[in-house]
């Protein structure tokens, strides 16, 4: 499993909008330029986050793009879930399973319980805890 560079830059570009204060607009010539990502697939990227209800556009002067909702509600997981679809570490634990080995695999289990640990900790980080840099793991959080 690895993640695209969609879901890279969508979260980068989160990132940096959960930096900004939450009333903000930040335009998205200067998310591209901070977070150094191309310009028409940012575009691209940002257009999916604003149709997911991750974010909010605002056309004119002082518009540009905005978290849609407090940082602290949006997680790594629903990120990577919006950009990426559904995560699977092997297809025997996606969404429809389809291997014939299933119900007797020995495997099964292992890619269950690793498919469980990677959700659990990517649902643990939300943009709030990211922005503050507090998700290191053995780090102890600022306050």
């Amino acid at each position: 499993m690895r993640l695209t560079r969609k879901a890279d830059y969508g979260l980068r570009a989160l990132y940096y909008m959960a930096c900004q204060s939450p009333e903000r607009f930040t335009p998205v010539e200067e998310i591209g330029r901070t977070q150094k990502i191309p310009g028409g697939f940012l575009a691209k990227v940002l257009n999916e986050l604003v149709r997911g209800g991750l974010l909010e556009s605002r056309r004119g002067q002082d518009g540009g793009l905005r978290l849609a909702r407090p940082a602290s509600e949006i997680t790594l997981l629903d990120v990577i879930r919006l950009l990426e679809g559904p995560l699977a570490i092997n297809e025997c634990v996606g969404e429809n399973p389809c291997c014939t080995w299933a119900p007797t695999c020995p495997m099964r289990r292992v890619w269950q319980n690793l498919q469980e640990t990677i959700e659990t900790r990517l649902a643990r980080v939300n943009l709030a805890r990211l922005a503050r840099n507090d998700h290191v793991p053995g780090r102890v959080p600022s306050r």
